[in-house]
């Protein structure tokens, strides 16, 4: 598989658990008994990770490389969807989110990272577009999931087992993700050493 393939398909994965969670909600609100209310904090929690994410990736790029980064927080992501879908409790589907969320920031940040060097201008708005299908495509089957008297529980493990996929293809292209110069992290620029963090 190529790397741009590759990076195509991660983006329609990280649109995946962005279009189902509005679709879960009555669900899960059902499930643990919550008030409307709770939907802010779970997207809070979510969106708590991927900022931090933002705020670290170029330090993690810079400490593993970009093969590694994608790989890890890859299966970061799907060790919290994983998390979502087993949660005994409200908190702790919150914190599934969170770690949800950071590995989804940091695949995502590593990726426009990669793909800025890397990939034509053209070939990112395509990356960009995929991740839009994937919160397209979703919604449509977790519908479908859920008018079949399916569980939201079921849905969060189906993502999680497509996540761990797609985690364990970036550790064994991780050698292919290189810069110009043949490292990890060559034609990105470090935090610290003029370049944008």
């Amino acid at each position: 598989m190529t790397v741009l393939l590759l990076a195509y398909l991660a983006f329609v994965a990280l649109g995946l658990p962005d279009g189902v969670a509005g679709v879960v909600w009555p669900a899960v609100r059902g499930a643990f008994g919550l008030p409307q209310a709770g939907f802010g904090l779970m997207l809070a929690g979510a969106g708590i990770g991927y900022f931090v994410a933002g705020l670290t990736a170029a330090v993690l790029i810079a400490r593993w490389g970009i093969g590694r980064l994608l790989a890890g927080c890859t299966g970061l992501l799907a060790a919290g969807l994983a998390l979502e879908a087993s949660a005994p409790a409200w908190p702790v589907l919150v914190l599934g989110a969170a770690a949800g969320g950071f590995g989804s920031g940091a695949v995502d940040a590593g990726l426009n990272a990669y793909a800025a060097v890397h990939f034509s201008p053209r070939r990112v708005n395509w990356l960009h577009g995929c991740y839009s299908a994937g919160t397209t495509a979703a919604p449509l089957a977790a519908v479908a999931v859920l008018a079949r008297g399916g569980s939201w529980r079921l849905i969060y493990a189906v993502l999680a087992a497509t996540l761990l996929v797609l985690a364990g293809s970036f550790a064994t292209t991780r050698g292919r993700w290189v810069g110009s110069a043949g490292s990890g992290t060559a034609a990105i620029p470090r935090p610290g050493n003029g370049g944008s963090a």
